[in-house]
């Protein structure tokens, strides 16, 4: 949702997300989620989403997650488990990372994306579960009027689940090189 109304623009919060036929489900349309929020001794924190994906309607979709952030110095890492009740669809975490001149994204794998620019290097890579990256879809309609931001999305794409397989779990970390 954006004000000024923009037409086709995508949104640049992070997000999970997948489509049947002309129905969107995504988390951020979920307004029911619970949190918990942990620490660890070694200095790590936690934030941990339970909730499902639904439509603009609010109606569930058939896949619920679990969603957790774990924040490290140098490091952020997310691990999501979906929890197929009804659906077994392709499942896309989407991950719009924030642009500016001379930014660039390569992949150097099918799990393993570099991100260079503003004299930084950083690694995204999907460290466990069935999962591939695709850098720059929907780039173009990846931006905000205001405030005026563009971003490049890697999209963490999690293949239907196989053999009646009722959960999985992938987890991807973003971390400084």
């Amino acid at each position: 949702m954006h004000f000024p109304e923009a037409e086709g623009v995508r949104p640049l919060t992070p997000r999970i997300e997948y489509t049947a036929g002309k129905h969107y489900f995504t988390n951020l349309y979920e307004f029911d989620a619970r949190l918990k929020v942990g620490a660890s001794a070694g200095g790590e924190y936690s934030v941990s989403a339970y909730g499902e994906l639904k439509d603009r309607n609010w109606h569930y979709g058939g896949v619920s997650y679990r969603l957790t952030h774990t924040l490290q110095d140098q490091a952020v890492e997310k691990s999501v488990t979906l929890f197929y009740q009804g659906a077994a669809p392709e499942v896309r975490m989407v991950e719009p990372i924030v642009a500016h001149a001379g930014m660039t994204l390569v992949a150097e794998d099918a799990r393993t994306v570099r991100i260079e620019g503003g004299g930084r290097r950083l690694r995204f890579r999907v460290v466990s579960g069935d999962a591939t990256l695709l850098v720059g879809r929907d780039a173009e309609r990846t931006w905000s009027p205001y405030p005026a931001l563009r971003a490049l999305p890697i999209d963490v794409v999690v293949p239907a689940p196989r053999d009646g397989q009722l959960n999985q779990t992938v987890r991807v970390r973003l971390e400084v090189q």
